[in-house]
């Protein structure tokens, strides 16, 4: 059975502009591929570029909360409203600094043209302080997102009694996808794409795909376990059915990251550290059914990885197709700012043949 999308034109992002935000405070990307793989030390910035794509692309003030946590950083809030913002999204602005404004941009072909920008509106106060002078309130901080059409949408994350509420944007933005560095996917998202797909039709082919690269998978069914559904898959040497999760949690990521792609024609991925869970002789193998994806849904990853066995694995996968993926390396200029280095799929291949040191 094949699957009933059929790709009609590859739509993407194709430049990135990022403003005042974390260790960034200009940077230009211009040139994106459909697979952009980035590297540089720890610590340079590849984790915040991954952000600073996807932030635009979400439609809720509750996403920068949530990557706050993904970083290893304490949920718990508290003290004076001030206080509470500071913690919240200081390190979102260039050094710290709420006097600027952060944007962030991507250039793109369709819904995915988006900007967000983020500054603290500052109000004044009428009533007179002691010395007979106004007193300067601190706004919260305001978020406002531009979508392909121009149409904005501003709204600022409230703080009542310790509690965060994150106000409606209106926006269903269904087809951005961000994977952090140590976060399984949820039982509930898999089972949420794999209905997706069912209901398409097009499951058989998607399972025939995936097992191509991990034979052990002899099937995947979405099962019903303690009264919620899950996927479930039977290895090829046993007779029941086991939750993916249990089977392997590297297994359960890649499975979440294709589905995410196959469910969804014509998505943006952020990826951080791809190569997390994955045994290295695996690596090419997953390298080749996401660039089967990609290709077939018109999609786009932008990907970090520190390990040289993913890139080299990565041209072996392409088998010399590289025409659509890229190389961006982060490193540092003289002044200490992260400098983006991008290369070519030519430049990259060449670069793994002849043995020399990309990351």
């Amino acid at each position: 059975m094949s699957l009933p999308y059929a790709a009609t034109g590859f739509q993407m992002i194709r430049e990135i502009n990022v403003e005042n935000f974390r260790c960034y405070e200009h940077l230009k990307i211009d040139k994106c591929a459909r697979l952009n793989v980035i590297v540089g030390p720890n610590g340079v910035g590849k984790t915040a570029l991954l952000e600073s794509i996807f932030l635009p692309l979400c439609a809720s003030t509750e996403v920068p909360v949530r990557l706050r946590v993904q970083r290893g950083i304490d949920a718990a809030l508290g003290g004076s409203r001030t206080r509470i913002e500071n913690s919240l999204w200081g390190d979102f602005f260039y050094r710290g600094d709420f006097g600027r404004t952060i944007t962030l941009h991507v250039d793109g072909d369709g819904v995915d043209n988006r900007t967000l920008s983020m500054r603290r509106a500052v109000s004044t106060s009428l009533t007179l302080s002691e010395d007979g002078q106004a007193e300067t309130v601190e706004g919260p901080v305001l978020f406002k997102w531009t979508d392909a059409r121009g149409h904005e949408r501003s709204v600022m994350p409230l703080i009542a009694n310790g509690a965060l509420q994150f106000p409606d944007t209106g926006e269903d933005l269904p087809d951005f996808f961000h994977f952090p560095a140590n976060s399984a996917v949820g039982t509930g998202e898999l089972a949420l794409h794999f209905s997706d797909l069912t209901s398409k039709g097009a499951v058989e082919e998607f399972i025939e795909t995936f097992s191509k690269e991990y034979p052990r998978i002899a099937d995947i069914k979405l099962l019903i376990h303690g009264g919620s559904a899950m996927l479930f898959a039977r290895a090829t040497d046993k007779e029941l059915a086991i939750p993916v999760a249990n089977i392997s949690g590297g297994i359960n990521r890649v499975l979440g990251i294709q589905l995410a792609i196959a469910a969804h024609p014509k998505s943006v991925l952020t990826i951080d550290e791809i190569e997390n869970g994955i045994y290295y002789k695996s690596m090419s193998g997953v390298w080749r059914g996401l660039l089967h994806f990609i290709r077939r849904f018109d999609s786009q990853i932008f990907a970090t990885t520190h390990s040289l066995e993913c890139l080299k694995a990565l041209v072996t996968a392409a088998a010399g197709d590289m025409d659509d993926i890229a190389l961006w390396r982060i490193g540092r200029g003289e002044d200490g700012s992260p400098v983006v280095r991008q290369f070519n799929g030519e430049e990259f291949e060449a670069a793994i043949e002849f043995d020399q040191e990309v990351r």
